[in-house]
């Protein structure tokens, strides 16, 4: 039985796994839904990430209509050796 296409949000999408588990869930069939704050846009691995929607914004702006008609979210934004922690 083939899974219903979802329409999935997945936040730090310009990441190191997030730009790969876009890429992997678009050729399963679901709409993938970018959100990243794109600190790093110039040091993508993967040139393919840019060939989804995705929302710039910082998950501290989130609001309600960033997530209409989402179905899932999986969420794999962080910042990686942040100084100002």
């Amino acid at each position: 039985m083939k899974n219903k296409e979802k329409k999935i949000l997945i936040t730090g999408s310009h990441g190191y796994i997030g730009s790969v588990v876009c890429q992997e869930l678009s050729k399963l069939g679901h709409t993938v839904q970018g959100m990243d704050n794109c600190y790093f846009l110039d040091c993508l691995l993967n040139g393919n990430v840019k060939k989804h929607p995705y929302i710039k914004k910082h998950l501290s702006g989130v609001n309600e209509a960033d997530l209409d008609g989402v179905d899932a979210v999986i969420h794999l934004a962080g910042l990686q050796n942040d100084p100002l922690k």
